[in-house]
């Protein structure tokens, strides 16, 4: 689950989510702290409701999973505007752990954008890879918040650039 301290870290409280197992990444509105959201990966060894990504408008009293794919696929990255908190990116993993193999990439692995703080998303595909993709990150830039990194696991892994918020894609590097 999710734990906060509130004294540098001597005690700490458990704020939900008990049942997700792994989260890739939290991060706070930067214009509210009181909304938080929680990317969750979710169980390595089996498939889970307990994936995707949530939000929480109340410092963790409450929690909503505001983009779920489906029981293979969790939110493998998140990436919020600072300018515009309402504007959040976030990467979907399809992945499945065994003892014996681990496979990355599915139909749930994709590219997602919301401009209403996660009520709305639209899957972004034109200008990225075809096929099935593996795991997907996106990062902005810290100088420049229209600029948008992308790096998807595909058949070809490749690293993207986009100058418009996610709009529009350039190849920066697939080797």
């Amino acid at each position: 689950g999710i734990y906060l301290s509130t004294d540098g870290g001597k005690t700490w409280k458990n704020k939900g989510l008990e049942n997700t197992e792994r989260f890739s990444y939290i991060k706070i509105d930067p214009k509210n702290s009181n909304v938080v959201y929680a990317g969750a990966l979710g169980p390595l060894w089996d498939a889970s409701e307990e994936r995707g990504l949530f939000k929480t408008t109340d410092f963790g009293e409450t929690w909503q999973n505001i983009l779920y794919v489906d029981e293979n696929s969790g939110c493998s990255s998140i990436a919020i505007d600072p300018e515009n908190p309402e504007r959040i990116y976030a990467g979907f993993w399809d992945l499945r752990r065994k003892p014996w193999y681990f496979r990355s990439g599915g139909k749930g692995s994709g590219f997602y954008i919301s401009n209403d703080g996660g009520q709305n998303w639209d899957k972004i595909t034109k200008g990225l890879p075809s096929g099935i993709w593996g795991r997907v990150h996106v990062e902005l830039s810290p100088v420049d918040n229209n600029i948008v990194y992308l790096l998807v696991e595909a058949e070809k892994t490749s690293f993207y650039r986009s100058k418009d918020k996610g709009t529009t894609w350039e190849l920066m590097n697939n080797n």
